[in-house]
């Protein structure tokens, strides 16, 4: 799930998956004003960055299976970055530039599920990942490690490092036991300058400590993540800070001016710009190197597993219940269900949970594709068997209604303006199904729930339920309530994702009759919204 950096960046002068650094270009000489005045030697370096490219290569939508666009113009993928990147090295000279990364790199597209699951560079005899195949030839010399590198598991992650020609940054990244570096956590690179000391540069990968939340199952006893705030209080000088977008939209780049300050180089200007990679073309040399891994992709999503009875969409999903997510919580409620079979939980009555990820999702009626299924979920979240009473329950959906913008009963009803009270991100707001209730708009929250029954009867709050919820969630992703920290029943390592291509495989046809039931419905005072 993504943090909300920019927040971060303003709050604390530093990203959570960061890299700080500075870097070089041409060595000049000024001479200054007033008699018996030295010349002063000066010095540029040039730091390009990126980050959380999360798998785009390419400018290609896997999920619509064509060329990615949208209504800014906006392009993407790294082989464009390339193109950007050679450009500033012909201006600079590469000898006086440093290309760095701040992590969030291998999970996010099917491609990268593809190399960690279906063609995964773990097996033997594996392929080397594609974005380690791409940054290498376009010559990165260091990454910091972000939170969705621990997704497929840390020995995904020690491959992937191991196929990189530049180091993977993590200072705050401990092995559990010793509490030593568990990644290296800092790169020094020396810059030659022709008659001039050389000007050394300090490249520090921090990431981020929620990986011991919602990465828990992956590194829980292998790594831990202490936390350090940094600020600028004591030399009281100004951090400049840029950022270049995700899915490698944008190259950021740093000019740092130096002046040669009695045999010592000093900053004496720092400026920051954004290079947009709509104003590129694809490196044809990520484009030679890549096609064939790219194409193999292309065929695994466009996979028929099913075919649907009727079209079903997110598009109005955030403010009513609608089919599609049913379909999930169906799935993981069966799962479960199968998982708990023969235990002394397996009488118990099994709830799901569900968020509305995407707004455009939609399985078109007809051949349903694995991209279909991927579209409708699209993290690598695994499943969960959470043990709550009916008070637990009720707890948590009045947190999962805060969601909605409190709205008076005879106010008129726009929903752009509905959903996302205090910014909170649709992920962040959940179905549960297996039970029916209301949720009152008009009420502040913390009182919305209404009408909260089980099997047509009034939920009993000392009564036990099993919760069928995403790892995220069940490791306090979001801070609902009592989630973390109730008993857990049974977990996996299968993707979700992965679960619904198997359960309508299974099927073959996709029919909202073996999924769909109305759950919950918005109310103002007791009436309807829709």
């Amino acid at each position: 799930m993504p943090l909300n950096r920019r927040r971060f960046l303003e709050n604390a002068a530093l990203t959570t998956t960061a890299a700080t650094l500075t870097t070089t270009a041409t060595a000049t000489t000024a001479h200054a004003s007033g008699p018996h005045k030295k010349p002063e030697r000066r010095h540029t370096l040039t730091v390009m960055g990126t980050t959380d490219l999360h798998g785009h290569l390419f400018n290609w939508d896997y999920y619509k299976d064509a060329t990615y666009t949208d209504t800014a113009g906006n392009t993407l993928g790294l082989a464009r970055i390339s193109t950007l990147v050679n450009h500033i090295r012909k201006e600079k000279g590469r000898h006086n530039t440093l290309l760095i990364d701040a992590g969030d790199t291998i999970q996010g597209t099917p491609l990268t599920y593809y190399y960690a699951k279906v063609d995964p560079i773990t097996a033997k005899g594996g392929p080397v990942h594609p974005m380690a195949r791409a940054m290498n030839t376009i010559g990165y010399d260091a990454a910091a490690l972000g939170n969705h590198e621990f997704n497929y598991g840390i020995d995904t992650l020690r491959e992937f490092e191991s196929q990189l020609d530049f180091p993977l940054l993590g200072a705050n990244a401990v092995d559990a036991t010793t509490l030593k570096p568990a990644f290296p956590p800092y790169l020094i690179k020396t810059f030659h300058v022709h008659g001039a000391p050389p000007v050394k540069v300090a490249v520090l990968g921090l990431t981020n400590p929620g990986i011991a939340i919602w990465d828990k199952a992956n590194v829980q006893g292998r790594l831990a993540f202490p936390e350090l705030k940094v600020t600028n209080d004591t030399t009281g000088k100004t951090v400049v800070l840029s950022e270049p977008l995700c899915f490698a939209e944008r190259l950021t780049v740093f000019d740092i001016e130096l002046t040669l300050h009695r045999g010592r180089w000093e900053v004496d200007t720092v400026s920051a710009s954004l290079h947009n990679t709509n104003q590129a073309e694809d490196d044809p040399r990520i484009t030679e190197l890549l096609t064939d891994e790219h194409a193999a992709v292309v065929t695994y999503v466009n996979q028929v597993v099913g075919t649907a009875t009727q079209t079903l969409t997110t598009v109005d999903a955030r403010y009513k219940d609608a089919p599609i997510i049913d379909l999930i919580t169906k799935v993981q409620e069966d799962v479960v269900k199968t998982a708990l079979a023969g235990t002394e939980h397996a009488r118990l009555p099994v709830l799901a949970q569900a968020s509305p990820f995407s707004r455009t999702s939609e399985i078109p009626a007809g051949d349903v594709t694995v991209r279909a299924l991927s579209s409708l979920y699209v993290y690598d979240n695994t499943l969960v068997a959470k043990l709550l009473t009916g008070a637990q329950i009720r707890a948590y959906l009045e947190y999962s209604a805060q969601y909605y913008v409190q709205t008076a009963p005879d106010a008129p009803v726009d929903i752009d303006a509905l959903t996302n009270a205090d910014d909170r991100p649709d992920y962040n707001y959940d179905y549960v199904s297996g039970l029916t209730y209301d949720i009152d708009i008009a009420q502040p929250a913390g009182s919305r729930i209404k009408n909260l029954a089980h099997d047509g009867n009034p939920l009993d709050d000392t009564a036990p339920f099993v919760l069928a919820v995403n790892n995220y969630r069940a490791n306090g992703g979001g801070a609902f309530p009592h989630i973390a920290t109730t008993k857990e029943l049974w977990t996996e390592s299968t993707e979700i994702r992965t679960r619904i291509a198997e359960w309508v495989t299974a099927k073959g046809v996709l029919d909202p009759q073996d999924f769909a039931s109305t759950d919950w419905k918005l109310t103002r005072d007791g009436t309807p919204v829709f």
